[in-house]
């Protein structure tokens, strides 16, 4: 799901009670027994920071692309409480994006 500021803020005080907006949020979901067990969940996308961050950085669309990134890695059970989780998550996002040119790029 795409939002902005408020409505990334309203979730993240709803769900994990924090109070201020986020660049994306995730929701994992747990496999439906008796199926095969896959990663499912929901990512909360917010343009509005992206907006906001990606002309310091790469561009809107390098940041959006980041945020999802980072879902999906929170998605495949990755977590960031800590500096070095943190940065392994990043690695791993930033290893993904450049694949993902790459590939693009060859096509």
């Amino acid at each position: 799901m795409l939002t902005d500021d408020e409505g990334i803020t309203q979730t993240n005080r709803d769900f994990l009670d924090k109070d201020h907006p986020t660049d994306v949020i995730t929701f994992r979901y747990d496999p439906i027994p008796g199926e095969e067990p896959v990663a499912t969940g929901d990512l909360i996308v917010n343009v509005e920071c992206a907006h906001r961050e990606g002309p310091k950085h790469e561009g809107v669309k390098a940041e959006l692309e980041l945020y999802i990134a980072h879902g999906f890695d929170h998605l495949s059970g990755a977590d960031d409480a800590t500096d070095t989780q943190r940065a392994a998550m990043r690695e791993t996002e930033l290893r993904w994006l450049a694949e993902v040119k790459t590939k693009t790029n060859n096509e």
